[in-house]
């Protein structure tokens, strides 16, 4: 079984509706569940003509499997993936005291809160630290709407909780080579694709995008002492199982009794749970009715398990790979073992600013000064533009047609990157770069200025004749990421050249006595 690993950018609130007390209230769960991810790439399926006996071998013959996608916390350029975070995992309340009561003893009289309640509802877990941080969504009210005259129902409002825009949410579809393969071919080239409710409103918006090198987490391939008999298990995400009589059932009885039919001892049992049930419900638009309904582990529960042997550590590898319990296609039964592993834990909030070390420049500040240094670059492009589109109309008058401006501008808008352009301007007919080639540009002609230019930010700022200015980039270490970035570079080219183009047909528009009088000085 191969994973391959996604992220989505949400590019407008979305709604993922669930159960909610308020009967004029529609809630979102703040994640994105694995079965709105195996409903977008159905529907994908069909729009791309295949035939239903393809789409029952693809999406229930096989092993195909989509996670439930979760917060993506943005830091400092990179990027980490948050899960559930633990219910064993508390705060004492007088001290703040962040601690794994999976392994470490409390005193009764000694008053704890659940982490996940009071701090954030997602965390990683790493080297003794855990990073928090929450979704952010917000509520928006709405008038009931009379189809008959289109107009609002008076008094009849209702509300819509969502997600908010631009968030990044990460997991992972697994399956066979082939199986991957097909599901790569039906997502759109821009990556566009609606999500959940309402999404013929303002709702649903989002970018998808694969991730080919990106890992996946496999706690239980580090090294563990020889003779180690307890080991975490936490649940990523819900988690049913049914018992011998096929029904869904919660508790650390049946977890237990699964995991013994599979080890190799069959003595493997369960030290310590902090469990939470609930009940799964899901909407099957093409039935237009939910789905029966299942009692599950919530993720987030988590267990101690003891009488572990060596050879169990492989086997626990491959329950971990595939997953365990019921509906795993839709994304539940996510499980990793081995993540908890520390009593105390050291907290890492997303909202403080780190601080570098050398410059002592807060990352908040250090991200600010970026953006107003790009943006500094960008009109200093759009100034030059302007200049040289004069000096060209000076040289070439309207010696070239708005048709060919026109479509040279198109090429911009068209192009993400410079190289993606000049390929462009370099397969145009014969006539037309000919044309470009017969006008005279910075001492060269016009076709070989386009395809030989160069964008950099970096020889903007070393001829600036700023030297304060030269100094705080240079501190900020915006050198840094606009040679690595390329998307500084693209910015600038297209910045540069829809502000010359779109300029040059200003001038084409002009009056032949006005051109002249231009021409004349």
């Amino acid at each position: 079984m191969q994973k391959l690993k996604f992220r989505i950018t949400t590019k407008s609130q979305i709604l993922m509706s669930r159960s909610s007390g308020d009967r004029n209230t529609v809630s979102t769960a703040d994640y994105i569940p694995g079965t709105t991810l195996q409903g977008i790439f159905a529907g994908l399926f069909f729009k791309n003509g295949r035939n239903e006996e393809e789409f029952f071998k693809l999406f229930f013959g096989g092993t195909l499997c989509f996670s439930n996608g979760y917060i993506t916390v943005v830091n400092n350029s990179s990027y980490q993936e948050c899960h559930p975070v633990p219910f064993s995992i508390q705060k004492n309340k007088a001290t703040d005291e962040i601690c794994d009561l999976l392994h470490k003893d409390y005193d009764s009289n000694i008053q704890t809160l659940s982490l996940a309640h009071t701090e954030g509802k997602y965390g990683a877990i790493k080297n003794e630290t855990i990073l928090l941080t929450n979704v952010d969504k917000s509520i928006n009210f709405h008038h009931e709407r009379d189809n008959e005259s289109g107009t609002s129902k008076e008094g009849m409002i209702f509300n819509y909780e969502s997600i908010e825009k631009e968030q990044i949410f990460s997991g992972f579809i697994s399956g066979s080579d082939e199986e991957l393969k097909s599901v790569r071919e039906l997502l759109p080239v821009d990556g566009i694709v609606n999500i959940g409710r309402s999404k013929n409103s303002q709702y649903g918006r989002a970018k998808f995008e694969w991730l080919d090198n990106e890992a996946i987490m496999q706690t239980i391939e580090k090294d563990y002492p020889v003779g180690i008999e307890d080991i975490s298990l936490t649940f990523l995400s819900d988690v049913i199982l049914y018992n011998e009589f096929g029904h869904a059932v919660a508790s650390a009885e049946i977890l237990e009794k699964y995991l013994r039919t599979r080890l190799t001892n069959g003595k493997a049992c369960i030290k310590k749970a902090f469990i939470k049930t609930g009940i799964v419900e899901s909407y099957v638009a093409k039935w237009k009715m939910k789905k029966p309904s299942d009692i599950c582990f919530l993720a987030g529960s988590c267990f101690l398990l003891s009488g572990l042997t060596d050879s169990d550590l492989k086997i626990l590898a491959a329950i971990q790979e595939t997953g365990i319990g019921m509906r795993r296609q839709e994304g539940y039964g996510r499980i990793v073992f081995g993540l908890q592993d520390s009593d105390d834990l050291k907290r890492i909030s997303p909202e403080n600013s780190i601080v570098d070390d050398e410059t002592g420049i807060p990352e908040l500040t250090r991200q600010i000064l970026h953006e107003s240094i790009k943006d500094y670059i960008l009109r200093f492009k759009r100034i030059q533009a302007l200049k040289d589109e004069k000096e060209f109309t000076l040289k070439n008058g309207n010696r070239i047609t708005k048709s060919l401006v026109s479509r040279l501008e198109a090429f911009v808008e068209n192009s993400s990157t410079l190289d993606e352009f000049k390929n462009q301007v370099a397969r145009l007919r014969k006539d037309a770069s000919e044309k470009l080639k017969d006008l005279s540009f910075d001492s060269r002609s016009f076709y070989d200025y386009l395809i030989a230019s160069q964008f950099s930010a970096k020889d903007i700022i070393e001829n600036s004749k700023n030297k304060k200015l030269r100094e705080i980039i240079e501190l900020s270490g915006f050198y840094d990421e606009s040679v690595q970035n390329k998307s500084v570079q693209n910015d600038l080219f297209k910045e540069y050249y829809l502000t010359f183009f779109r300029s040059l047909r200003k001038s084409l528009k002009k009056p032949e006595s006005i051109k002249k009088g231009v021409e004349n000085g």
